[in-house]
């Protein structure tokens, strides 16, 4: 790995270390942020992100361009909005962008391919069917086409995030006073919120099964809808067409994932689930996928996001 994967590694150890912490010792003077690392790969990370920005902004004038044209980019959004922001807060919201956006989505890939070829090898007829009836997957294909060819491998996602997902629970703070079971906690407390855990409760918005299946097993076809028009084919999964109950608090979810809800709902959702689903799809299309017969037990383990203990190998066969 590079040093700065390395450094990423590292911020999401001592993210999860300092998220159950019982006191805030990173907050101790001088000492304090060097008691868990953080200290030299935190300054490694911002100082590499730091010539990043200043790279951009001496090659493209940002705040000319985004004067210019109402289209802009993540990156540039928020430089724009720097001189309301500290040099460290500006630092540490593209640190946590660029973070999260590779972090999770990777592991999300790899759960993905292990659940499917593991555990839930009865829903690969249909899904691969599925991806075959897509020609165009790997050239010309739109986002509009891939949402809408790919109904019951968005399912999957969906339903693997929601139990697999590689955010086990959220960690909050209070801004103000919160009455909670009929306790007042006061403006500061922290609250773990055990995300997979809710997500199992009956009264959590989650669609049961088309087969009474509850939110506590798995069942992605939870998330599926048949058409009116496509009544009369529901005895055949492959050619029947779907509707697809996206997970929000708009279809009745109250929790399901770990991308959040409201106006602090991850930016980067939409684009995270076109990744792992457009990497699955490709994956299914061109090759087959088993796991070595050797292969060791594999355990999910936190840091900070849920991840593999070890290596996932994959046997992959090209389809002739």
């Amino acid at each position: 790995f590079s040093q700065e994967a390395n450094d990423i590694k590292s911020m999401f150890q001592t993210m999860a270390t300092r998220a159950m912490s019982p006191f805030r010792y990173w907050r101790i003077p001088v000492l304090g942020p060097m008691l868990d690392g953080s200290y030299w790969h935190m300054g490694r990370l911002q100082k590499r992100i730091g010539n990043i920005v200043k790279a951009f902004n001496d090659n493209n004038k940002t705040k000319d361009i985004i004067k210019q044209r109402s289209s802009t980019t993540y990156l540039e959004k928020i430089l724009a909005s720097s001189e309301q922001m500290s040099r460290h807060r500006l630092m540490g919201n593209l640190l946590t962008v660029f973070a999260a956006g590779s972090e999770t989505t990777g592991n999300t890939i790899m759960i993905g391919i292990w659940q499917l070829i593991h555990n839930h090898r009865e829903l690969l007829p249909d899904l691969i069917k599925e991806v075959q009836a897509i020609p165009s997957l790997e050239t010309t294909a739109t986002y509009d086409e891939l949402l809408e060819g790919l109904p019951q491998l968005r399912a999957f996602f969906y339903e693997i995030n929601r139990l697999h997902g590689t955010t086990p629970g959220l960690f909050l703070e209070t801004s103000e006073p919160v009455k909670v079971a009929g306790i007042t906690h006061p403006a500061g407390t922290s609250f773990f919120v055990p995300l997979r855990m809710l997500g199992m409760l009956p009264d959590s918005g989650i669609p049961d099964g088309p087969n009474g299946e509850s939110p506590a097993t798995f069942c992605s076809q939870r998330w599926l809808v048949q058409r009116e028009e496509d009544n009369d084919n529901a005895s055949n999964n492959v050619n029947t067409k779907w509707n697809v109950v996206k997970p929000s608090a708009k279809t009745g979810v109250k929790m399901s994932s770990g991308f959040g809800t409201g106006v602090r709902i991850c930016p980067g959702q939409d684009l995270a689930e076109l990744e792992v689903v457009y990497c699955l799809a490709c994956l299914l299309k061109n090759f087959d996928m088993t796991i070595p017969p050797n292969h060791a037990p594999v355990q999910w383990i936190t840091k900070f996001t849920m991840t593999p203990d070890q290596d996932i190998r994959v046997c992959l066969k090209p389809k002739l």
